[in-house]
């Protein structure tokens, strides 16, 4: 009877703090939906404001903020705060940093074990000598795919930090690119690199706002004159390339102007989605000719290396693959070039609204969005089939004592199943 006694008032403990648990989880809920809210209605008023006259035109600026006396002491408090902000934050995560560093160790000498095994691919095949070269100085291949693991590294990271690990992605990826982009587009490369590093001191000095304002309008300035200098030497420049020029002399122009006669919220918007949406251009398109070696190796390696699909079959899976890496670099950066320019929240409500329209049929309800699904649950299970189906033909029934009516009717087997599969998902 005590221990039942002890037991009820052990649950009647555990009871009390279930339920104060979920009187906090409440609560969280209702401030995370709060904080959407606002921050929702923030983004819509930012946008509403675009088209608004923030400050004076910069000729008519109060140019008494520039001078030393007044601009010292704020220029010196807030490196000083970025700075002790980024020791703390080191001291804090000092676990984070070693991890970090050990990967790099570790990638260095993968990608160095690695490019020896594609440099002697290349003397027996050609076309592997351009992949090849990415891979002659590991190191800033290495750092690409370290920054890339950084966010399990540094969880928010502090304005410096974040400072940091931009200008160790952009500055591998030049030197990736310089082999790759026609000797007209170099100056341009070259530009980014010294804008990047204008651009982070821009942040951290983003309280001093006419000082920002200023810096921003000489980065626009330079951008602009390479362009135009770009398009003169347009001799090695494909079409799309000039064309692409073209739109980005029309932007940075509409964004100076803009920061020029007071527009400042709609300038910085432009100018700073531009230059942002170049610096993650310069990554991605990097990353996509490191992840195509990376392909390459992967399918050289066991056990892919040990399948006759693989190797009969490696060209057209190198390409298709690469097709793929392709298109999800171009999704990411149209991605988050919608988010630089603020508007990523509003198309993707109005992209995504069409798909909950419905049909009621009965008790049935259709939607667009479900239909799309539907199609997608067919046609994935029938490219996978026939990869499958495929594979049994070249690596497993020539080891089996089958006969070609039995591989072919094992073969519609898995075809169906794979098939049913699909449909009952999709349903």
């Amino acid at each position: 009877s005590a221990g039942l006694e002890q037991a009820e008032r052990e649950l009647g403990r555990q009871q009390a703090k279930i339920f104060a648990l979920s009187t906090r989880v409440s609560g969280l809920e209702t401030r995370i939906e709060s904080g959407l809210n606002t921050l929702a209605t923030a983004r819509r008023e930012r946008v509403s404001r675009l088209l608004q006259v923030d400050e004076p035109p910069l000729w008519l600026a109060d140019f008494s903020q520039l001078r030393p006396g007044r601009l010292w002491p704020q220029l010196s408090s807030s490196l000083q705060h970025q700075g002790q902000a980024f020791l703390a934050y080191g001291r804090s995560n000092a676990q984070g940093f070693l991890n970090h560093l050990l990967s790099l160790i570790g990638l260095y000498f993968l990608l160095r074990s690695a490019g020896r095994r594609i440099a002697a691919w290349a003397e027996q095949e050609p076309a592997l000598v351009e992949p090849a070269a990415n891979f002659k100085s590991p190191l800033p291949t290495a750092i690409l795919l370290s920054v890339l693991m950084a966010g399990t590294f540094y969880p928010h990271p502090p304005i410096l930090q974040r400072a940091l690990l931009a200008a160790a992605a952009l500055l591998p990826a030049i030197l990736v690119l310089r082999r790759l982009l026609p000797p007209a587009l170099h100056a341009t490369l070259y530009l980014l690199v010294f804008l990047f590093c204008v651009d982070q001191m821009r942040a951290i000095l983003a309280a001093l706002t006419l000082v920002s304002r200023l810096i921003f309008v000489a980065e626009l300035m330079a951008v602009l004159a390479c362009l135009v200098y770009t398009l003169r030497r347009s001799s090695g420049i494909s079409t799309w390339e000039a064309r692409l020029l073209r739109l980005g002399l029309a932007f940075f122009s509409l964004s100076l102007a803009a920061l020029g006669f007071g527009f400042v919220g709609l300038g910085y918007t432009m100018g700073d989605a531009a230059l942002r949406s170049l610096y993650l251009a310069v990554f991605l398109f990097s990353m996509t000719e490191i992840l195509r070696v990376l392909i390459l190796l992967v399918l050289r390696t066991p056990p892919l290396s040990y399948l006759k699909a693989v190797r009969e079959q490696e060209a057209l899976i190198r390409r298709r693959l690469g097709h793929w890496v392709q298109l999800l670099a171009v999704l990411v950066w149209v991605w988050n070039s919608l988010h630089f320019l603020g508007v990523r929240q509003t198309l993707l409500e109005a992209l995504t609204s069409p798909l909950s329209w419905n049909l009621r049929v009965g008790a049935l309800v259709i939607t667009l969005g479900g239909v799309l699904g539907m199609g997608f649950s067919v046609w994935a299970p029938v490219q996978v089939s026939k990869a499958v189906r495929y594979l049994f033909d070249a690596d497993v029934y020539p080891h089996l004592d089958l006969t070609p009516g039995s591989s072919y009717t094992f073969n519609t087997v898995v075809h169906y199943l794979l098939l049913c599969a699909g449909v009952l998902l999709g349903v």
